[in-house]
């Protein structure tokens, strides 16, 4: 218990009050014993002061405004306390509220963030190539591109080839999914409520979501948006553009775990370049 709280405490008390009515009656006691004994004795006998007898009845209103001073005094105290233990109350409720509100922000944020990831595990799952789906799809749709890759004369560059032979071809399927890494990624990195170590987690929970293909189709996609061999978003949303999810990738990076023994296509150096 602070000393404050105890304090209030003990002026709260009514033997405090009754205390202070004691002292002040004991003080007017001992004025009328003085009157009684000392001063009396002066008047007595003397005719002119007889009158001035009556005026040591004024000790009784003396002590009756004593009483009610102290009464007021106890009051004004009393007020006080009650202030003090109102602003606390209100000091308590106020981080209640704050409390309650973090938390619900952090649930509505968890809600939307499985709910977006349930959606990217559908979209993958409803992925479609030739006779494969799921995540069979996304493998055939890198095979396809290594196949044409093989069969290209070189010098070539990959990230344009990567484009026109599997991400043009396949925009129906590979479009929605990075689509929907590009928003739940935007979801983390604007929930300012949780701190930078938090949303690397909720990333990670994301890239653990993510098959060896898909993290090389990935790669291919960045690199190629970095490239200029896809149109992102510029300000205005299009048909025919697409989310530039690079900065996301690097910031949580998401190809942290992918290297060049992955896939023969990929190039180590801008590989790196997406890793911390």
């Amino acid at each position: 218990m602070s000393n404050n709280q105890t304090k209030d405490k003990l002026w709260q008390s009514p033997w405090m009050l009754v205390l202070l009515f004691f002292t002040i009656f004991l003080v007017w006691h001992g004025y009328w014993w003085w009157a009684d004994h000392v001063q009396m004795w002066r008047l007595i006998g003397k005719e002119n002061n007889l009158s001035n007898l009556g005026d040591w009845f004024n000790a009784l209103s003396a002590l009756f405004a004593g009483w009610a001073f102290v009464a007021l005094i106890y009051t004004i105290i009393l007020q006080r306390t009650e202030l003090r233990q109102t602003r606390e109350e209100f000091r308590l409720q106020r981080e209640e509220l704050t409390i309650q509100s973090a938390t619900f922000s952090q649930q509505t944020f968890e809600n939307t963030f499985f709910q977006m990831l349930t959606s990217l595990r559908e979209i993958a799952h409803s992925a479609r190539y030739d006779n494969y789906s799921g995540n069979a799809a996304f493998q055939e749709i890198y095979g396809r591109f290594t196949r044409v890759a093989e069969v290209t004369q070189p010098p070539f560059d990959r990230y344009k080839l990567f484009v026109s032979s599997c991400f043009d071809s396949n925009a129906d399927t590979l479009a929605p999914f990075f689509r929907m890494l590009y928003m739940i990624f935007r979801l983390i990195h604007d929930n300012h409520s949780i701190n930078k170590q938090k949303q690397k987690f909720y990333a990670n929970v994301v890239r653990a979501q993510l098959t060896k293909h898909q993290l090389i189709l990935l790669f291919f996609y960045c690199q190629s948006i970095e490239d200029g061999h896809i149109k992102t978003y510029d300000g205005e949303k299009r048909a025919d553009n697409h989310p530039d999810i690079t900065n996301y990738v690097r910031e949580y990076n998401t190809l942290k775990y992918l290297t060049k023994a992955d896939s023969k296509l990929i190039e180590e150096g801008k590989l790196n370049s997406f890793k911390k």
